[in-house]
């Protein structure tokens, strides 16, 4: 016995070192590697342990119940605890327990325990382990007993439930059933207890899979008893506890290249595998990049330049050769380098030599074709480190000592079984294939503006025998392009314009800008009404009638822009000027331009002939038309096929407003004969995630699809699917299982239905589900979602395995943003290592003729060979808020190649839609009933089309009774919600009765009613934490004006639909409280039917639905496009833009929202005739001279540079070799130090320069040398938008246009009186909308730009506007190049030339001497020297060649560009060149440059002198505060307030000496 005590004791000790050892907190992939800690039977890989004293936490270390993981799925839980082996089998461990802390807990399953008392084990799931929850830590127990409550009531109920499913469920057997259970972790149940967790019962229940006669149990009594005495709401969204073993989604199926992809995103991993290998890879490409750039500074200048052969070509300047040696590398026409960029932090830039030369004594130059790395494509971070796109982009001018290497690019070619490799090989692996430091591949063209990645293109042919030397693929590519956006003649004097492959000429019909005729519009007078127009009311019947506004209601088309005008093209006029082509047209008067009664009942495509001509400007133009004479039109659905077709059957005068007959010449009008053509058969497609068949219906209606085989899970969408294609082989299975099965070489599914086989599939549409990255969804962040993002690798496997001629992929447009974009790169990615060419876009489904707001993002695939087709242009005009369709990505911004700001077509109301559709009540569920109307606008003869006199489906939801009360209480007019809902006593429709919201508490944001009543419902109106005291049975949802004032009011829930408006993005489920609330019909007191919102989705009344109502709602959300495939037939640029400035003012720079605000604003005002990327450019080329910085050339001539690389490549230390860099540096700063820079546009001439200059130091020397070559390579169009950013932080940059004219007998001048004065008043509003005068401004002016901004300046002066005087205060400077100050001796003209040329008022006021440019020039010298404004002058000294025989003209003389204060240059330039700097070192530049530094530098002074200002304030004030404390203790000493002696004492004693100590 005593040897046995012993033994026992010794055990302990080993047991109780080990529990103090162990304390500390080991994270679980350390500890449960241990040996002790073996796997049991419940899986082969991770260990089984029992945890105690364990917590449950998120990541802000806060304790919170296991059960949030459910309800929240965006959170993250993690727990600690003592664990110890789940198993017995060695009893010295089996006591032994370690502290641990988990990592993220992924699932949790609870098992019943058998026994007496019923209990249950919490099973906790993560990356390494299961543990078995046992008894909490004491902090954490009172959280535990509440969800074992939770658990035991729920299941307990469902129990109760399932037993008595045939039997009286009352709510008395429910509390009997409960109080009846002995559980042993709880005791007994109470009714409070039950009430307590009613919302968490309820939840699980409803998700439950019983059902009482096809109903959820949530229907029984005894449930339906519980929510009405709590008030328990269930949500769908909500998710359940899974009882016995948690259910997870079906495991994601892909191809092995799609795996490889997507691994990152579908695996569940602690770590992803790409996120540990970025930082091997970044680390490898820093070594190269390093590598290539320390190998192109060593040998940058001393590289030894040797031509090879004869010239082959030379001009005046240049020396043409076709191969060269560098430094004894070889190089030919069509070799690939790597070049050293301008920003040498950037990767070489790769490119293809396309010509070699050298000027008569300056080295070798060559220029290039630039191949962009797949890392710059919108692939960003996803693309392949040695992949490379063709580009349009070019290298001018490069110097051959920036070449880095020669490597190496191969063309992917693809094999002729590129089809049927599906699923099981790459064709480019990158990790095998490449060699790492000399190849890269190539298999795409990519178009960096819309983001289209097709086939490298063919080289076009040099027809010019004389241009074979210097011709560049790229260059001619882009010239062709840009010259397809010029208008040009076809011949000398035709009457022929060709503009982008489209020719106009008399006898055809054109579409012009909208407003271009100014025409009166019937139809649009009724969007005037949609203004919401806020009445008195009394407050307190209506106490949230407050809230609502008076600007325009959401869903109004009361912005919505007019369709296209439509002329018929009676001549072609060249006006005097250059490129001036005017079209007299003839005006076609569309139905609602007419005195028509009902237009909108009209033909969408229906104009009127006319005797009234109009003079259009060919800017003005838009794209073709062709028109028909009615009795001409070929066939019925001639019209339908293209939406630029129109017709006319009638004339119209507008004099009279009377309808007329066609004349006899017009009648003879009819559309062109096409070139006979061959019908094409549609492709056979599969339709993928099918739903109920909306986008297959688009494809087949168009004619380009037919749809052959179809995949959908759901039960009611696959039947509904079925039901309107009985000719598709609908799989109603899971689509990784089919997948599974086609990648094992099995074509018979799991109900022997043959799937198709490789080569038979021709085109693939889908659209994944979109719950994962769709806003409205609350939980998408969860694992559910996850899976749901997962199966866009699925629908690409797909592709991968069949190998289609084409894909259309659609999704929510948000999945271009989700997790920073990822997905839609790793889908573009796949797409192309696949081989397939490919784009997205984002499209919107009220441009194509449905009266809904959806945004959608359309990705397009095309096989290798075919044609990537182009995204389709809009066919219906839509509101303009709802049109922004361009997509963010890293930073960029991608367009699709549509327009958008008008259409051929006006837009498609609520009213255009359903007006027809017979009255119904709340609840109404007959399938089948008449129509009432005959149809009223084209878009319901298109819906009805096919169809009898009976419509299906137009069933509604039935509403609660007093969800019903509140509808009919919502007014008709548009722009009514819950805000318009009264505050009374309601006899409901089950004879029940409201009751009236009360108001408590004060609201501190809105404050009282106009009558002094309450305006808060809960304590937190008033700031105080939310005791959640809910009014139940109210007219007004309590819930709504508890949380309106941090949700925008709620604004549109409870909402009526407006006739004359918009559908908002239709849900699954319309419900007045949901997230799209805007669902009351604008008439009838319920929701919208299916059949309403099926024909906002455009699909057409013979298309039939199956299952219940909320089946039916969820099935119609699919969109539909019928033209999304076909590709368009006119190719428009899209010139609409996120204009967030008024008219006339554009922001160059900043594009896109930066980390700091800027700190000053440059804007740029340009003179008569000019524009910001005319007036604004850079010098031309051909006025770029040898002269300016020397070319500096260190080589000696004797040097031998076969012995240098010789030499060079004896050393092999990389630090010996830094040794030897530093040196070169030395010695290059030390050469170049004997040297001077010159400056480009020297002045001849200055008066009162400043005092300060700059000297150029060696280092500053080398930055110039790279300045001049990177300004001389890239040209830009505007110098202050590509320049000032880069060498001044935080700007903004704004161009400021007007229009201006020379002459009369240009053009008619719509400014006629828009004199000096005129222009500056109507641009001072525009400035201040802009926000211009919040912070320092410098002008840039030039000729009578600058006139503007004095007489800008003066009138902001005068004026009383504090607003308009803050533009005066933050001035800094201004620039004025060449501004006629005192006139112009131009403007001065004989009286005869005058009559001959009839120059515009903006000429005539620019006379020499004129008494009104006198006047604004002593006043504004009065206030620059209040203001002390700095200036700066530019005048030019050679005369402007005029017109095609060059006569010398002198615009400004150099008296009156001097100001008379300030800088004054004379510069050897002509008028148009004065403003146009030729590098970045030209003094034209410079001096701007030093304004805006003195500029910002002076703001950061201020700055430092205001913190400290503000500092002494704050000090004064707490010093004051103090002393008037003490004053105030001394007088309540006192006690005597009215001796004012005893007041003047303490005056004296706390504001004396010791005031500041």
């Amino acid at each position: 016995m005593l040897v046995a005590k012993k033994k026992r004791t010794r055990r302990s000790k080993i047991s109780g070192s080990l529990n103090k050892r162990n304390t500390t907190e080991v994270g679980e992939n350390i500890v449960l590697h241990l040996p002790m800690y073996q796997a049991n039977e419940m899986s082969e890989d991770k260990p089984y342990v029992i945890i105690n004293e364990f917590t449950i936490y998120d990541q802000q270390s806060n304790l919170v119940p296991i059960e949030m993981y459910l309800c929240k799925t965006n959170i993250t839980l993690y727990m600690s605890g003592c664990i110890e082996p789940g198993h017995k089998k060695d009893p010295y461990t089996m006591h032994i327990s370690r502290r641990i802390k988990t990592g993220k807990i992924l699932k949790w399953v609870i098992r019943d325990l058998p026994g007496p008392k019923r209990s249950i084990s919490i099973i906790i799931t993560t990356s390494y382990g299961f543990y078995e929850l046992q008894d909490p830590s004491r902090r954490y127990a009172p959280i535990m007993g509440r969800t074992y409550e939770k658990i035991w009531l729920s299941q307990l109920t469902l129990e109760y439930l399932r037993e008595n499913i045939d039997l009286d469920l009352t709510y008395g057997g429910l509390l009997s059933h409960l109080s009846g259970a002995k559980i042993g972790q709880i005791g007994k149940f109470s009714e409070m207890m039950l009430h307590r967790h009613a919302q968490y019962v309820c939840t699980q229940v409803n998700f439950c899979k019983h059902n009482i006669n096809n109903q959820s149990l949530l229907k029984a009594p005894c449930m339906q008893h519980l929510m009405h005495i709590t008030g328990v709401k269930c949500r769908k969204a909500e998710l359940s506890v899974t009882f016995g073993q948690s259910k997870s989604p079906n495991k994601v199926i892909t191809t092995p290249l799609i795996q490889r992809i997507f691994e990152e995103f579908l695996l569940d991993n602690p770590e992803p595998m790409e996120k540990r290998q970025r930082y091997n890879f970044n680390l490898l490409l820093c070594i190269l990049v390093w590598s290539e750039f320390r190998q192109s500074r060593q040998s940058r200048i001393y590289k030894v330049v040797k031509w090879i052969g004869e010239p082959i070509k030379q001009d005046k300047e240049k020396i043409f050769y076709e191969s060269v040696t560098v430094n004894g590398a070889f190089l030919k026409i069509g070799d690939y380098v790597t070049v050293e960029p301008v920003n040498r932090r950037l990767p070489p830039l790769v490119t293809r030599i396309v010509s070699l030369w050298k000027y008569n004594r300056l080295k070798g130059f060559f220029h290039a074709q630039v191949f962009m790395r797949s890392r710059d494509t919108v692939l960003g971070n996803t693309g392949d480190q040695w992949e490379v796109f063709l580009t349009d982009r070019c290298c001018h001018n490069v110097p051959l000592s920036s070449v880095i290497h020669k490597v190496n690019v191969i063309k992917v070619i693809y094999p002729d079984e590129w089809s049927s490799l599906g699923g099981l090989q790459e064709l480019i692996n990158e990790d095998e294939d490449m060699d790492e430091y000399e190849s890269y591949y190539c298999s795409k063209y990519y178009d960096r503006f819309t983001c289209r990645f097709i086939d490298l293109p063919s080289d076009p042919i040099c027809l010019d025998s004389q241009r074979k030397h210097s011709f560049c693929p790229s260059c001619e590519r882009k010239t062709l392009k840009e010259l397809q956006e010029i208008p040009v003649l076809s011949t000398r004097g035709s009457t022929s314009v060709i503009w982008r492959n489209h020719s106009y000429e008399k006898g055809s019909a054109v579409f012009l800008k909208p407003g271009t005729f100014k025409l009166k519009n019937n139809y649009n007078l009724c969007h005037e009404k949609l203004k919401v127009q806020l009445e008195k009311v009394n407050e307190t019947e209506y106490p949230e009638y407050y809230r609502k506004n008076s600007k325009n209601i959401r869903g109004s088309n009361f912005d919505t822009a007019e369709p296209f005008c439509v002329g018929y093209i009676e001549d072609v006029t060249i006006g005097p000027g250059p490129k001036q082509i005017f079209l007299k047209v003839r005006i076609l008067y569309r139905p609602e331009n007419t005195n028509c009664r009902f237009p909108q009942c009209e033909d969408l495509n229906l104009v009127y002939w006319s005797d009234d001509f109009f003079f259009a400007p060919f800017s003005a133009v838009t794209g073709p038309c062709t028109l028909a004479y009615a009795m001409n039109i070929p066939d019925d659905n001639w019209l339908e096929a293209d939406p630029s077709r129109m017709y006319f059957s009638g004339a119209y005068d507008p004099a009279t407003g009377e309808f007329q007959n066609v004349p006899r010449e017009a009648c003879h009008i009819r559309p062109q004969i096409e070139s006979p053509h061959w019908e094409r058969r549609p492709l056979r497609t599969l339709d993928l995630f099918a739903g109920c068949g909306g986008l297959s219906l688009g494809m087949h209606q168009s004619g380009v699809a037919d749809c052959t085989w179809a995949i959908e899970k759901e039960d009611a969408e696959a039947n509904a699917y079925l039901l309107n294609n009985p000719h598709c082989m609908v799989f109603q299975e899971d689509c990784n299982v089919l997948l599974d099965c086609l990648l094992k070489g099995n074509f018979n599914s799991s109900l022997e239905t043959r799937l198709p086989k490789k080569g038979e599939v021709e085109l693939i549409c889908g659209g994944p589900p979109c719950q994962g990255f769709s806003g409205m969804n609350r939980f998408n962040t969860g694992k559910v979602s996850t899976f749901n993002n997962s199966l866009i690798a699925t629908f690409l496997s797909y592709c991968e395995y069949y190998r289609p001629a084409y894909i259309v992929m659609e999704n929510v447009e948000t999945m271009a943003s989700f997790k920073n974009g990822i997905v839609l790169k790793l889908t573009l990615k796949a797409l192309l290592k696949i081989g397939y060419q490919c784009t997205f876009g984002v499209l919107q489904a009220g441009n194509f003729g449905v009266p809904q707001t959806r945004r959608r993002l359309i990705i397009y695939g095309a096989a290798p060979g075919f044609k990537l087709p182009l995204y389709p242009e809009p066919t219906n005009t839509f509101n303009k808020r709802a049109c922004n369709l361009s997509v963010a990505i890293d930073r960029k911004i991608f367009r699709t190649n549509a327009w958008n700001y008008s259409a051929p077509r006006r837009t498609c109301t609520i009213r255009d839609a359903i007006d027809d559709l017979p009255a119904i009540h709340n609840g109404s569920n007959k399938i089948l009933m008449n129509y009432d109307l005959a149809p009223q606008s084209p878009f319901q003869r298109l819906f009805r089309s096919g169809m009898n006199d009976e419509v299906t489906n137009h069933i509604c939801k039935r509403m609660s009774p007093l969800v019903q009360a509140r509808i009919s209480l919502v007014p008709l007019s548009p722009g009514s919600d819950w805000r318009d809902l009264p505050n009374k006593v309601v006899l409901l429709s089950d004879f029940s009765e409201t009751k009236v919201l009360k108001y408590c508490y004060d609201d501190i944001k809105n404050g009282r009613a106009s009558n002094g009543n309450l305006r808060g419902v809960c304590r937190c109106a008033t700031g105080a934490t939310c005791d959640h005291e809910r009014q139940e049975n109210t007219l007004i949802p309590w819930c709504l004006p508890h949380t309106a004032n941090r949700q925008g009011n709620w604004s549109g829930l409870y909402g009526r639909l407006s006739w004359e408006g918009y559908f908002s993005t239709t849900v699954t489920d319309p419900e007045p409280m949901g997230m799209q609330g805007r669902v009351l019909h604008p008439e009838q007191n319920r929701v919208v039917s299916v059949r309403e919102c099926a024909r906002s989705q455009g699909f057409p009344d013979s298309y039939r639905f199956w299952g219940t109502i909320a089946e039916k709602h969820r099935q119609v959300i699919i969109i539909y496009f019928v033209y999304t495939v076909r590709p368009a037939a006119v190719t428009l640029a899209n010139l609409s833009g996120e204009y967030l400035y008024r008219p006339g003012l554009f922001l160059l720079y900043p594009l896109y929202r930066t980390p700091e605000p800027p700190t000053c604003d440059t804007l740029l005002v340009h003179g008569l005739r000019g524009g910001v990327f005319v007036t604004w450019r850079q010098r031309d080329r051909t006025c770029f001279k040898p002269i300016g910085l020397l070319e500096v050339s260190i080589t000696e001539p004797e040097c031998d540079p076969c012995k240098e690389n010789e030499t060079e490549a004896k050393y092999y230390d990389p630090e010996l070799q830094q040794v030897l860099d530093d040196i070169m540096e030395l010695e290059e700063e030390a050469l170049l130090s004997n040297f001077e820079v010159v400056l480009h546009d020297l002045p001849i001439d200055a008066k009162r320069e400043p005092l300060n200059k700059f000297t150029f130091t060696a280092d500053k020397k080398i930055n110039a040398l790279i300045q001049e070559e990177e300004d001389r390579c890239n040209y830009t169009f505007c110098w202050p938008k590509d320049w000032l950013p880069k060498d001044c932080k935080n700007l903004r940059i704004l161009g400021i246009n007007y229009w201006t004219s020379l002459s009369e007998w240009l053009e008619h001048c719509p400014l006629q009186n828009a004199d000096i004065s005129t222009r500056a008043s109507e641009l001072i509003p525009i400035l201040v909308d802009a926000d211009v005068g919040r912070r320092n401004v410098v002008w840039l002016t030039h000729s009578m730009g600058g006139l503007i901004v004095k007489q800008l300046l003066i009138q902001a002066s005068e004026s009383g506007n504090l607003l308009y005087k803050q533009l005066c205060d933050y001035t800094k400077a201004i620039v004025f190049y060449s501004t006629p100050h005192r006139g112009s001796a131009l403007a001065t003209m004989p009286r005869a030339a005058a009559a001959i040329l009839w120059p515009s008022q903006d000429v005539q006021q620019l006379q020499e001497n004129s008494p009104s440019l006198l006047k604004i020039h002593q006043e504004f010298i009065k206030y620059a020297e209040r203001y002390g404004w700095e200036t700066i002058s530019f005048a030019e000294t050679l005369p402007t060649p005029v017109t095609a025989f060059k006569v010398p003209i002198h615009f400004v003389e150099p008296f009156s560009a001097d100001l008379g204060r300030g800088i004054f240059y004379q510069l050897p330039l002509d008028h148009l060149s004065i403003c146009k700097p030729a590098t970045r070192q030209s003094i034209l530049y410079t001096t701007v440059l030093d304004v805006l530094r003195r500029a910002i530098a002076a703001d950061l002074e201020l700055q430092n002198t205001n913190n400290y200002i503000q500092r002494f304030i704050h000090f004064l004030f707490w010093t004051a505060r103090s002393k008037l404390k003490t004053i105030i203790e001394i007088l309540d000493e006192t006690q005597s307030f009215d001796n004012a002696h005893d007041f003047e004492k303490a005056l004296l004693y706390s504001f004396t000496d010791d005031f500041f100590e």
